[in-house]
């Protein structure tokens, strides 16, 4: 069983190196495509073995057109769609096989860590069902459905991250996605709709392979860092915005327009706690004067809600991220909470700025 990996390129060639290198000494890997969606960018530097082949597209075709354009030229039994900021683990695609096989499923995907020192856990894929929208919308305007919504994402997540052999998951990231080269599922190769841009090309696999009674593996065994968000930001939230509608109209037409977040509401009978106010930070903070244990965890998040989260165990007086992951988060306002593995509800919660 040989496995055809593709990487979509734009603008983030400087992680290809270390990406290849791990990459040309996994035993089965019989071919690396490179899809340059930045064609200005020249990758042939890039040409260091006769598996890699670089691709250039006219334009920028986004991330499920080029893969489904890479995937045409693919050879492989398998096909490892892959992001160019994520280093896999050695061994991770043995791994991902092996239990993709065992199992007989038509997807399989790791689970991430956020920094080379694999402290961070990434979370579960979310996924983008009226249940979670709609409860995620509610968990920013009442404070029943705040509580609520909080308590069902740690759930997810503790059982998420203490699972030791492979695991039925709704949804998978396309970070790192592991799939069958099935023709009869994927007549000609198209893997995604392409309809979607940028984002949710991989939540509608996912729902697809559902309706079609094709559940997606998780592989604890298999393990890829994802330094997460590198590729240049210009027009983001507008691509994940138009995605999000796109995803909605497609599954929940008569629901209408996908409703906008609204801010938390104060409530007298249940009360949210306000996040203490930080300041801004030029290097990452750090803990000085908590009373810490093995089993207290620091989560951060990107709104008060606090769903999704990234977790790790922390000492006192070490720094919350190290130099080269402060140095690639992104300028902007995050929030974060201290809160012992077993608990439901954080000791203390804040919110603060990088510089």
């Amino acid at each position: 069983m040989m496995v055809s990996i593709l990487i979509v390129n734009y603008f983030t060639a400087k992680w290809l190196p270390a990406l290849l290198d791990i990459l040309l000494r996994e035993p089965l890997v019989e071919e690396v495509l490179i899809l340059n969606n930045s064609p200005a960018e020249s990758l042939d530097h890039l040409r260091t073995s006769e598996k890699v082949h670089l691709l250039d597209l006219e334009k920028n075709l986004g991330f499920g057109k080029a893969m489904n354009r890479g995937v045409k030229e693919a050879k492989g039994d398998w096909w490892l769609l892959l992001n160019p900021d994520t280093l896999p683990v050695s061994g991770f695609l043995a791994e991902l096989v092996q239990a993709a096989e065992a199992h007989q499923v038509l997807m399989a995907g790791p689970r991430f860590y956020w920094d080379e020192e694999q402290k961070w856990q990434l979370p579960p894929a979310s996924g983008a069902t009226a249940a979670e929208v709609l409860g995620s919308q509610m968990g920013h305007r009442h404070a029943l459905e705040y509580h609520t919504q909080r308590i069902r994402w740690q759930q997810q997540y503790e059982h998420y991250w203490q699972q030791d052999e492979p695991f039925y998951q709704p949804f998978l990231s396309g970070a790192c996605l592991l799939i069958r080269n099935a023709p009869d599922w994927f007549p000609g190769g198209k893997i995604f709709d392409e309809r979607f841009f940028l984002y949710y090309e991989d939540t509608d696999l996912a729902v697809r392979c559902m309706l079609a009674r094709q559940p997606s593996l998780c592989v604890p065994q298999a393990n890829v860092i994802h330094f997460w968000d590198q590729a240049p930001r210009e027009q983001k939230n507008e691509h994940e915005s138009l995605a999000s509608q796109a995803f909605w109209d497609k599954y929940y037409p008569e629901l209408g327009h996908k409703p906008p977040l609204a801010p938390i509401a104060p409530s007298n009978t249940l009360p949210i706690p306000e996040p203490a106010l930080l300041g801004e930070f030029r290097v990452s903070p750090r803990f000085t004067s908590m009373p810490f244990e093995e089993d207290y965890r620091l989560e951060v998040g990107l709104s008060p809600l606090m769903v999704p989260f990234v977790q790790r165990q922390v000492e006192p007086g070490e720094a919350w991220l190290s130099d080269a992951a402060w140095d690639r988060l992104a300028a902007g306002t995050y929030f974060a909470q201290i809160r012992q593995s077993h608990s439901a509800y954080p000791l203390q919660s804040w919110t603060w700025k990088k510089a």
